[in-house]
């Protein structure tokens, strides 16, 4: 995923939620709290570690992270309720 992430704003409502999470705003309705609060503490626990990372990057890499382990549970779930590793592959 690194290699191939996004290193700033990709388009759409992103740069503004990006922006959110960064300055800790308000977006449009509905707002996505959970989104900005938990983007800004992964934002500023990777910018800790590593502090010559963009924001963009740093929120990327998070947004990332996520849904590799979205997909993960899906294939989790998959191989559970079907009784079988292969169908979770």
């Amino acid at each position: 995923y690194l290699r191939t992430l996004h290193p700033t704003v990709a388009g759409g409502d992103a740069g503004e939620l990006m922006a959110v999470a960064h300055e800790l705003g308000t977006p449009h309705p509905p707002g996505y709290p959970t989104f900005a609060f938990t983007t800004k503490a992964a934002e500023v626990l990777i910018r800790t570690v590593a502090p010559t990372v963009a924001v963009g990057m740093a929120q990327n890499a998070f947004h990332a992270s996520l849904s590799a382990a979205a997909v993960g549970c899906l294939c989790f779930a998959t191989a559970r309720l079907c009784d079988s590793a292969a169908a979770g592959a």
